[in-house]
């Protein structure tokens, strides 16, 4: 049995992504659009506090970002999962990754702002302003975190390390995704058959007990070869979260 790679499945029985962007360029294009549009965010810092109507005005703002961001993200994230050897879209998941981070941080100024509010003032904003009230459920949601939410600047700094703090989860996905090569496997009428992520579910479900015995030897050969690798990963994931 050949196992087939992303350019030899045809089209029809891939997912399609021109729903999101029809192309890359039009992604890239979008993804510079959104990139200028950081430097607006800072206009509204200090802005919310003022009335009911600039607090919603600057919630509809970020709901309006975080869209744009949110479409970018995915359709990189998908891109890349169609085949996690392809560079270019490995790069382009990374370039869209480090921009939800700039955002973030230059988004991380809102929820401190909301908490600075007094409770009973933020509700009188809901009651004065319809248009806050689908974001009654949010505000509930922030009010349990004041105890736990520390002033904008801290919020920001923790933020940018979030891409840092993350670089043991994304080299144990390298690993794992993209890296990771299983031996292929015999069944009972010693047919050699290919191992991966897909075929493994498949397998483990036959009735022939000596293809199930195969798949499972050989795929956790794999990990026992790379447990220092592993350990390492999963410490650093422990200490980031830490």
């Amino acid at each position: 049995m050949k196992e087939l790679l992303r350019k030899d499945i045809k089209t029809e029985e891939t997912w399609d992504l021109t729903s999101i962007f029809k192309n890359d360029e039009e992604f890239y294009s979008e993804f510079q659009n959104v990139e200028k549009e950081l430097k607006n965010i800072k206009k509204y810092q200090n802005k919310l506090k003022n009335s009911a109507k600039d607090l919603l005005l600057v919630l509809r703002a970020s709901e309006d970002f975080d869209n744009k961001l949110e479409t970018l993200y995915v359709y990189s994230h998908l891109k890349n999962d169609q085949d996690t050897t392809e560079a270019k879209y490995i790069k382009m998941h990374q370039k869209a990754y480090d921009l939800y981070v700039k955002a973030s941080s230059e988004w991380s100024f809102l929820q401190p702002e909301i908490m600075a509010l007094d409770e009973n003032i933020l509700n009188s904003y809901i009651n004065q302003e319809e248009g806050l009230k689908k974001y009654k459920f949010f505000f509930e949601k922030l009010n349990t975190k004041r105890p736990y939410t520390l002033d904008k600047e801290t919020e920001k700094i923790i933020t940018l390390a979030s891409g840092a703090l993350s670089s043991s989860s994304e080299t144990f996905s390298a690993l794992n995704n993209t890296d990771v090569k299983f031996d292929h496997v015999k069944n009972k009428d010693g047919e050699t058959l290919p191992l991966n992520f897909a075929t493994y579910g498949k397998y483990m479900e036959s009735k022939d007990r000596v293809l199930r015995k195969n798949t499972f030897k050989n795929m956790y050969k794999f990990y026992k070869e790379h447990i220092n690798t592993l350990a390492s990963t999963l410490s650093g994931n422990l200490k980031a979260n830490k």
